[in-house]
């Protein structure tokens, strides 16, 4: 009896770890979609007495609005200025922020009514910053791209379901036998031989699964549209 109980604690607590931990870490982790770094940089400069700065052309579909991008450290901080077209009153846009790993770790999205010099206002970048790209989303009254979204792939989340839903089939006739086998006594046979008991088993994992599916996959949505909605600098 002891070595059923313990089957069944074992094959709970690794459904619960793969299905509600490690499952999500590689199938829904949330992404930007985002093109590949293709910015240039231009010239390099001292900023003050310990401070170095860097000046940035974006990629040509940007350059229209954004011709230049300065990425300044003083010592203590990152900062980021752009340089746009007198014609432009207001801007909105997004920072894309890689690290060192050329991974994307963030995106800064910037609202700024441009004072009529030409800069925007600047803005201070996280310290493991290693480069950004531009992406601009409106400029005055025109909208020009997309702001950058979060997302996780479709086919990831179908690969996420099947997955659960096998795993729970599985884990539910493997915590049934030890249940059974613990518990049944003198009618541990004939609940294991009865196919009824099985079908009503598999339809109740089923349908539990695709509830469970369904409400992550809802979460999943709320979450990203929450992020994707987050209030501008």
């Amino acid at each position: 009896m002891a070595f059923w109980i313990f089957i069944t604690t074992l094959f709970t607590l690794l459904y619960i770890c793969v299905v509600a931990v490690l499952l999500p870490r590689v199938f829904l982790k949330n992404k930007y979609r985002i093109k590949n770094f293709t910015d240039r940089g231009i010239a390099k400069y001292r900023c003050g007495d310990c401070g170095i700065g860097m000046t940035y052309q974006p990629d040509t579909a940007t350059r229209e609005y954004v011709s230049q991008y300065a990425i300044m450290f003083d010592g203590n901080e990152k900062t980021i200025k752009c340089l746009v077209p007198s014609t432009t009153d207001y801007i909105e846009y997004d920072i894309v922020l890689f690290n060192k790993k050329n991974k994307v770790f963030d995106v800064l999205n910037v609202c700024d009514v441009v004072n009529g010099a030409g800069y925007t206002r600047e803005v201070t970048l996280p310290d493991e910053t290693s480069y950004v790209s531009i992406v601009v989303s409106r400029v005055n009254d025109t909208s020009v791209n997309k702001p950058v979204k979060l997302h996780v792939s479709a086919l990831k989340v179908l690969a996420y379901s099947l997955i659960t839903l096998i795993l729970s089939v599985f884990t539910a006739f493997a915590v049934k036998m030890g249940i059974v086998n613990s518990f049944g006594g003198v009618f541990r046979e004939s609940i294991m031989l009865d196919k009824y008991g099985h079908m009503l088993t598999l339809f109740l994992t089923v349908g539990l699964s695709l509830v469970g599916i369904l409400i992550v996959t809802i979460v999943l949505a709320t979450k990203n549209s929450s992020n994707n909605k987050k209030a501008r600098n």
